[in-house]
């Protein structure tokens, strides 16, 4: 049924006919009286409305609800009342010109209702292969820094319109250049959308261009009410900031620093911390069983190119500790793969680059990270190589390339986070537990528990699990170091020691006790499975082809003590290796730990080391010494420092050491290493 055939018993209302939908109307249905006579008077163009002509429109909305409700639910397969509304929610009510009372907006976000007991209509992840006319071979090495520039220019030109818009001091002094900051294209386009929903809301709610502070304290109370995420009032509060410092604003003129502004932040921090008690959401890290899978990928000779390329991909993620958008300041000329393993230059990430306090940073892979295939870094690293060759892309400045038709090759087309999310998923439909012919490992719809933030966050919890030291887990993801540990010349090293350890403890460990807490990933697995319609039998079925780790537990439900710290001995000692673990242990067991060197005659030179802060190595370079653990032991406990350790000359004591005399200080700087 059409709206006209619903208007024949309205007749005020039939100039609608022509301009509203069914499903525009259903989506009024929570509108305040007073709301619908404003839409309504603007829609009929009238000065006045009688009484009789709103309650037909009231009517007509009830009927338009019912009608849409059944509709919605046949097409999406639903029947809560509370899924097709939230489907009602992706079509917008009225425009966002609409005149309305100060806080009586209430924008609604959409979000699309899980289907149950219909796994065969989930959409799949899909490769990417589409073509949209030959890329320019010449413009290919630097594709990614045009592309930047140009979305940069884009976001610039928009930031200026809302600047002249607001009538900003820049605007009115015709400077136009400096107005960006300095800041990326995703930070300006960031700031401009955000500040497009709020202009638009003042205007209508208060006719003005720039808001006041009280007219954006009642945007934010708006935005509460709908309820928005805990980090909204935030990001538009940062927003705010951003468009007076670019409109240079004077000091005594933003609105930003106004005691409005920040008790109403701080009100809505407790309002809206109440209403999400879900706390942050964070990736999940990827199982075991995954990564053995990659492997396998990698080299399965019989899958398609591509796929078997961009399994190594994600490898190389993986144990490299990145970040999607740190590959695409990867250029594929600066990656060096040899004997040692894998050497990349990172150009840009999220934190550095061209601008940035730090330009460049590197990420390393060891050719000994391996779970079942020890040839999977040099195997993927040649198809890259090849099929960078057929589409003269080798030398470009950033990694991933897009799949070519048939998955056999790729186009000279980067690839973005959203073409890499869609790839992740197809990826896990191509997993299997004993190669091609194998079982699938994952079922439909399981894929979404993991993200393309899920490598990062699986390397930092597996070195965590398997007690690698603070310093060279920094390392690893190329975290902030303190003052003293930004003189380190030895980061790849350290870097490849602990993946070497990581991998090692994996290898040994996979059957025995879940050192990983895998467990607690499984547990959503199982909750997933559930959602999609399986039975459980089907659920337990999946859940042990995940799994790699037993799940034999105790009387009681839980490890003793005793267990739990002989584990952790274990995987911490190099003293519960064998001789082959402990040689290449020998480099790492050292790191984060304090000792004093005894040399000299009768060990009278004592020297205070850190392990991993220089190139000594306890028992290698020194043969006597004192072990301190992670204490940093009092000044009376040693002669002097080392001043590779300590450039600063003030050892950083732990939690444990911090009462530390104070005298220590005085001394370092006539202390060195002898």
């Amino acid at each position: 049924m059409e709206l006209r055939d619903l208007l024949g018993d309205f007749p005020h209302l039939k100039p609608l006919a022509g301009r509203w939908s069914v499903c525009r109307l259903a989506t009024l249905s929570d509108l305040s009286t007073a709301e619908l006579g404003s839409l309504l008077l603007r829609e009929l163009g009238l000065a006045s409305l009688e009484d009789c002509v709103l309650q037909e429109f009231e009517q007509l909305i009830a009927q338009a609800s019912d009608l849409a409700a059944s509709r919605w639910a046949r097409s999406a397969r639903v029947e809560s009342s509370v899924e097709w509304a939230s489907a009602a929610a992706k079509f917008r009510r009225f425009d966002a010109s609409l005149p309305l009372a100060a806080g009586s907006v209430c924008l609604l976000t959409a979000w699309a209702p899980v289907v149950e007991n219909k796994q065969k209509r989930l959409r799949q992840g899909h490769w990417p292969t589409r073509s949209h006319g030959a890329a320019s071979l010449s413009a290919v090495d630097q594709a990614r820094q045009a592309e930047e520039d140009k979305q940069r220019c884009r976001w610039l030109s928009q930031l200026q319109r809302l600047i002249a818009t607001s009538g900003l001091p820049a605007a009115e002094a015709g400077i136009s250049g400096r107005v960006g900051k300095g800041r990326r294209a995703s930070t300006l386009r960031k700031h401009v959308k955000t500040w497009e929903r709020v202009v638009a809301w003042v205007r209508s709610a208060f006719g003005v261009s720039w808001p006041s502070a009280d007219h954006f304290a009642a945007y934010l109370q708006a935005r509460a009410s709908e309820p928005c995420g805990r980090s909204v009032p935030g990001s538009c509060l940062k927003t705010l900031m951003f468009m007076e410092s670019a409109g240079e604003v004077p000091l005594d003129s933003k609105i930003s620093r106004c005691p409005v502004i920040r008790n109403t932040m701080e009100e809505l921090a407790l309002v809206l911390g109440n209403q999400d008690l879900r706390g942050r959401r964070q990736a999940n890290q990827l199982l075991v069983s995954q990564v053995k899978a990659f492997e396998g990928l990698v080299m399965n000779e019989q899958a398609p190119r591509y796929v078997r390329a961009f399994a190594w991909f994600k490898l190389v993620k993986l144990w490299g500790c990145l970040r999607y958008s740190d590959t695409e300041g990867m250029p594929a000329r600066a990656i060096v793969v040899d004997e040692r393993g894998l050497s990349a230059r990172l150009e840009r990430t999220k934190t550095t680059g061209a601008g940035k306090k730090i330009a460049v940073l590197y990420a390393y892979v060891s050719s000994a990270v391996w779970l079942v295939e020890p040839c999977w870094l040099r195997v993927g690293w040649q198809l890259w190589q090849a099929m960078g060759d057929e589409t003269a892309a080798a030398s470009r400045d950033f990694f991933l390339l897009r799949p070519a038709a048939g998955l056999q090759g790729c186009t000279a087309r980067m690839a973005r986070y959203y073409h890499a999310s869609a790839m992740s998923q197809a990826l896990f439909r191509e997993l299997r537990t004993d190669g091609v012919d194998g079982r699938e490992l994952m079922a439909l719809g399981l894929g979404v528990l993991w993200s393309e933030h899920s490598e990062r966050a699986t390397m930092r919890s597996w070195a965590a699990c398997c007690r690698v030291g603070e310093l060279a887990g920094k390392q690893l993801g190329r975290w902030q170091m303190s003052v003293d540990e930004a003189y380190i010349r030895s980061v790849r090293g350290n870097v490849e020691a602990a993946q070497r350890k990581v991998a090692r403890v994996l290898r040994r460990g996979i059957g025995g006790r879940d050192l990983l807490d895998e467990a607690s990933v499984l547990s959503k697995v199982a909750s997933r499975l559930e959602e999609l319609g399986f039975d459980p039998e089907s659920v337990s079925v999946q859940v042990a082809l995940l799994s790699s780790f037993a799940t034999k537990q105790l009387d009681d439900g839980s490890a003793t003590e005793e267990e739990l710290s002989d584990e952790s001995e274990q995987v911490a000692s190099p003293a519960g290796l064998d001789a082959e673990d402990n040689a290449e242990d020998a480099a790492d067991w050292h790191l984060g730990l304090f000792f004093v060197s005894l040399t000299g005659q009768h060990g009278r030179q004592q020297t205070l080391h850190k392990g991993g802060e220089c190139h000594r190595v306890p028992g290698v370079h020194y043969r006597h010494f004192k072990q301190f653990g992670d204490r940093c032991p009092a000044r009376e406990e040693y002669g002097r420092k080392c001043r590779d350790c300590f450039p600063s000359g003030e050892p950083v004591a732990s939690a444990s050491s911090s009462s530390e005399s104070s005298d220590s200080s005085s001394s370092s700087g006539a202390e060195s290493e002898g």
